[in-house]
């Protein structure tokens, strides 16, 4: 490709201030998360730009890696550090996003990093999650879902900087992303990969209300055989789910009531209680 495309996209024009949900103050902290997506497919990087910004994001944009680490510097050095890079593994050029995670750990430790990849091997994955990386997501992708999750990660970082990356602590709740764990009151919760899913979500967002739909986007997947189980009774079957987790849960320990854990919320769908 051509020379490097940089882009800066103030929340000035992504039309964050039109927004009225939420307080002034949750505007104000979320207007300060910044992200840099690293790809060098400019049609990519546009829909993630925009997906984004609806979840009142700033982004920045390269298609090189070899601009990625001048800037974190820049950022750094202008008191605007980068939160989370969206980092593609197939860049063109003399690095790969596998190349260039072990730099961004030494000059930026705190910074997220999410690998974007086209590629779904195993190999893949185990070697993303070799370097540290805090999630890993195949292309084609669901932009709004990306969006949602970098979000989750960075408010997440904010909050309890201390918890290594990736991990999740909520409660009796904790999420051992290096050993793909959910443990419970510190015993491990033998899930499958569905419910595994479905409480990370839960962990991750407790204390606030899950819709059904919304647990079905991002928890259902197309299963090996083609048969993608969301087209079986989907709300339906996150009830099921849920019952499952919470007898798990009660196979642990009773108390607290397991449908105390897990808040059923009337024609809406479901919590993870945050004062436990």
């Amino acid at each position: 490709m051509g020379g490097t495309t940089f882009y800066d996209h103030d929340l000035a024009y992504a039309g964050i201030a039109s927004r009225d949900e939420g307080t002034s103050q949750e505007r104000s902290a979320v207007m300060k998360y910044r992200v840099l997506i690293v790809d060098d497919d400019p049609e990519i990087a546009r829909g993630l730009e925009a997906h984004l910004a609806e979840e009142g994001l700033e982004t920045l944009c390269v298609e090189e890696g070899d601009s990625v680490i001048p800037t974190l510097r820049e950022a750094k050095k202008k008191g605007r550090p980068i939160d989370l890079i969206l980092l593609d593994i197939g860049l063109q050029g003399s690095e790969s996003g596998f190349d260039l995670c072990p730099k961004i750990r030494e000059h930026a430790p705190s910074t997220l990093v999410f690998f974007l990849t086209g590629h779904t091997s195993s190999e893949d994955q185990v070697s993303g999650l070799r370097l540290k990386a805090d999630d890993y997501i195949t292309k084609p992708c669901e932009g709004k879902v990306v969006a949602v999750k970098v979000k989750e990660a960075i408010s997440r970082r904010r909050i309890h900087p201390d918890v290594p990356c990736g991990d999740l602590r909520s409660g009796p709740f904790f999420y051992d992303k290096a050993r793909e764990q959910v443990r419970y009151f510190e015993k491990v919760l033998v899930l499958t990969p569905l419910e595994h899913r479905i409480l990370t979500v839960l962990i991750s967002r407790a204390g606030r209300p899950q819709k059904r739909d919304d647990l079905i986007d991002e928890c259902w997947v197309e299963m090996p055989d083609g048969k993608d189980t969301s087209n079986h009774d989907q709300r339906r079957n996150v009830d099921v789910q849920i019952k499952k987790i919470r007898a798990k849960l009660k196979e642990i320990r009773e108390d607290p009531n397991p449908k105390d854990v897990i808040q059923t919320h009337t024609e809406l769908g479901y919590s993870l209680n945050d004062e436990l």
